[in-house]
């Protein structure tokens, strides 16, 4: 199998051309013409991921956040990103990203996989946009199979998704029925959510005034990692079901850059 039959099947699943423009998806570091001898499927490409994939012979990346978002005019060591690249390079080993055409895909991308995850129903995409592709944007909207108290709706996803904390406006005097979800960075699609007659919307990196956005909804920071960390199972059943026999690995070193200190001291 050559690296570029990979591309293929991920642009198949996927349509690299709906990615945003300021997006860096694709092919970044290969020959598509080389023999893939293993796909290891990470969040981010960071110099751990590069390491492990050498290590253990494999010798394709397919990440969901990319690299290279500006130009680069030289490639050196003191640079962590850069280094990273220079070691793809020398070590044969091809990149691959996936980032907002995963995002975009309706039933198997991710606000819909974590929709899956917490039981919703009759989901549809929460912020369509005018693609060649039925159904394609950000964000997935659905009902819960039965509604639930705010407070038990926080314990259920915290606990589905294995937050360790879960940031919130504090509207919590409402039950939940219907959910709003878009990974990442989506603070900027509340209106969206709210003109939805969403009860509740998941999405990550709300800053601190953002949180006043919305009065009606139980509006929840849940981690952007945590928000993203599917994508690897996203890739590992599609890869699974393409191509069965071959070699696949989600990434140990995969894991989230933003550490937690919790104050066990404190009142």
């Amino acid at each position: 199998m050559r690296v570029q039959d990979i591309v293929d099947i991920l642009d198949n699943a996927f349509h690299f051309s709906t990615q945003d423009s300021w997006d860096n998806s694709g092919l970044l570091i290969g020959n598509p013409d080389y023999t893939a001898t293993g796909i290891l499927l990470a969040l981010d490409i960071t110099e751990s991921v590069v390491n492990e994939a050498i290590n253990k012979g494999l010798n394709v990346i397919v990440a969901h956040h990319p690299i290279m978002f500006r130009g680069l005019k030289r490639l050196v060591s003191a640079d962590p990103e850069q280094r990273l690249i220079a070691k793809a390079i020398r070590s044969d080993i091809s990149i691959i990203a996936v980032h907002t055409p995963l995002d975009k895909t309706p039933h198997i991308g991710t606000s819909y996989a974590i929709g899956k995850l917490l039981s919703l129903q009759n989901m549809q995409t929460l912020c369509p946009e005018k693609l060649p592709y039925d159904n394609w944007g950000y964000g997935a909207v659905g009902q819960l199979p039965q509604s639930m108290p705010a407070d038990k709706f926080l314990s259920f996803v915290a606990n589905t998704l294995h937050c360790e904390t879960i940031s919130h406006n504090g509207n919590i005097r409402n039950t939940i029925q219907k959910v709003a979800i878009c990974t990442g960075s989506s603070v900027e699609f509340t209106s969206k959510a709210e003109a939805s007659g969403a009860d509740a919307y998941i999405t990550a990196d709300i800053k601190y005034h953002q949180m006043a956005s919305s009065e009606s909804m139980l509006l929840m920071d849940i981690g952007h990692f945590e928000s993203e960390i599917i994508s690897t199972s996203i890739f590992l059943h599609l890869f699974q079901e393409k191509i069965p026999n071959f070699a696949l690995c989600i990434s140990d070193a995969s894991e989230n850059i933003i550490k937690y200190y919790i104050n066990t001291d404190g009142k």
